[in-house]
C-alpha cells in the first residue's frame, strides 16, 4: 500500500464502530486503550458505558453524543475532549471524533479516540491496521475515498468503486475529473460548485445527487465530505453511499426515469408491486424466483397479497394505509424474507397498491 494512504490507516486508530447507540464493530488498538479482555466484550455495549459513572464530564459527553446523533443525518462530524471509563474504571482523557458513516438516513457513527496523554507507535501497528481499516471498509458498506484538497484529485478509493460505478481504483487516481465524470449532466454544474464551495470553508456535509456508472446506468449517491490533517496538509476524506433503491422506493416504481429499468431488472433484490386486489402488476426475476413463478403471467389469476402476508393481509394494508411510508415486514418461516414496503394513494388518500422489495434474512 502506498505511503500517501498510510495517514489514512492511521487515523482510524483507535476507532470503534456506533449504531443505534451500541458498539458494532471496534479494533484491538481501542480494545487495549480501554483495558478490555478482548473485542467481543466491547461488542454490543452500550456507548454510555463507557462515560464515567459521577466524575469527570459524562453528562457533558452524552449530551454531545446524543446531539450529534441528531444531526447524524445531515453529514455533520464533531470533535471534543472527554474522560472515558476503562474496564477496571479507571479514567482516561481522549479526544473524540464522531463522523456519520452509515447508510441512507441511518445512525451509525464511527468514532476515532486518541489518548491525549499517550499516542501509540503506528509504525509498529501499520501491518494490523492495514487488515483492519481493509475490514472497517467492508463494513460500513461505502466506498471511501482520500483526495486533494486543492485539486480534489482521487490519491486513494476503496475496492468497491469497481462494483458502485465500475471503474477500477486505477481509474480515480489517475484522472483528475473522475469525481466529476459520473455525475448526471443535469446536476454536475450544480453539485461540482457546491463541491467546490465546500472546500474553500471546510465545511463537512452530505450531497444527494445522481450519477451513471460505466455502463451507464442511472443510480443515485449520498456523498459524504470531511476535511481531515495529514500531516500538516488538510485533505478530502468522502464516502459514496449507494441510495438509488432508497429513491426508488421513495418516488414509486412505474414513476421513475428510464435508467431504472436495467438497475431493476439486474436487481438482486426482489422489486414488486401489487395492487389492493392482489394482482402483481410488475416483478423482477429476483422476485418471482423467490416464489418460484417463471414470468409475471404464471401468478395472473393469484392473490399475491395472501400468498405473501396470509392472515396478516389486512393488518399489512392498514398499517399502509395510515402510514405509507416504508415498512419493514419479516416472515419467519422457512423463506426468511425480509420486505420493505411503501403504500401509493389515490389523489383521495385510498390505498391503491403496495410496491416495494424483498430478500431472504439469511444472505
Amino acid at each position: 500500500m502506498e505511503n500517501n494512504q498510510t495517514a489514512l490507516l492511521t487515523k482510524l486508530t483507535p476507532y470503534m464502530i456506533v449504531t443505534n447507540e451500541k458498539i458494532t464493530g471496534c479494533n484491538n488498538s481501542l480494545v487495549n486503550l480501554y483495558e478490555y479482555p478482548g473485542t467481543s466484550s466491547l461488542l454490543e455495549k452500550s456507548i454510555w458505558s463507557l462515560l464515567p459513572d459521577k466524575q469527570g464530564n459524562g453528562n457533558t459527553t452524552q449530551t454531545k453524543i446524543n446531539s450529534f446523533l441528531k444531526e447524524a443525518a445531515n453529514g455533520k462530524s464533531i470533535k471534543f475532549t472527554c474522560w472515558q471509563k476503562t474496564y477496571n474504571k479507571g479514567l482516561i482523557n481522549v479526544s473524540m471524533e464522531l463522523i456519520p458513516i452509515g447508510q441512507y438516513k441511518s445512525t451509525s457513527i464511527l468514532i476515532l479516540v486518541e489518548e491525549l496523554s499517550k499516542k501509540p507507535n503506528l509504525v509498529k501497528l501499520y501491518k494490523k491496521q492495514e487488515r483492519e481499516y481493509n475490514l472497517l471498509l467492508k463494513h460500513i458498506k461505502a466506498v471511501v475515498y482520500k483526495a486533494d484538497i486543492n485539486t480534489h484529485q482521487i490519491k486513494f478509493i476503496s475496492d468497491n468503486a469497481v462494483s458502485l460505478f465500475g471503474y477500477p481504483p486505477t481509474d480515480w487516481t489517475t484522472n483528475p475529473d473522475s469525481w466529476i465524470n459520473i455525475i448526471h449532466p443535469d446536476d454536475k454544474e450544480k453539485i461540482s460548485s457546491k463541491i467546490h464551495e465546500l472546500i474553500n470553508i471546510r465545511k463537512p456535509t452530505k450531497l444527494v445527487y445522481r450519477c451513471y456508472d460505466k455502463e451507464n446506468n442511472l443510480k443515485w449517491i449520498e456523498h459524504h465530505l470531511h476535511w481531515e490533517l495529514d500531516h500538516n496538509n488538510q485533505y478530502i476524506l468522502g464516502l459514496y453511499y449507494d441510495i438509488t433503491l432508497n429513491k426508488i422506493m421513495e418516488k414509486g416504481i412505474l414513476e421513475k426515469e428510464k435508467g431504472y429499468k436495467q438497475f431493476i431488472e439486474q436487481s438482486k433484490l426482489g422489486i414488486f408491486k401489487i395492487n389492493v386486489a392482489g394482482k402483481l402488476e410488475l416483478a423482477n426475476k429476483t422476485f418471482l424466483n423467490l416464489f418460484e413463478f417463471n414470468e409475471t403471467k404464471d401468478c395472473s389469476e393469484l392473490n399475491m397479497l395472501q400468498i405473501i402476508f396470509a392472515e396478516e393481509t389486512s393488518e399489512v394494508l392498514w398499517k399502509l394505509q395510515e402510514s405509507p411510508e416504508l415498512l419493514t415486514y419479516e416472515i419467519n418461516n422457512s423463506l426468511n424474507l425480509s420486505f420493505n414496503l411503501h403504500g401509493i394513494l389515490d389523489n383521495n388518500g385510498a390505498l391503491i397498491a403496495i410496491e416495494g422489495f424483498v430478500q431472504k434474512t439469511d444472505i
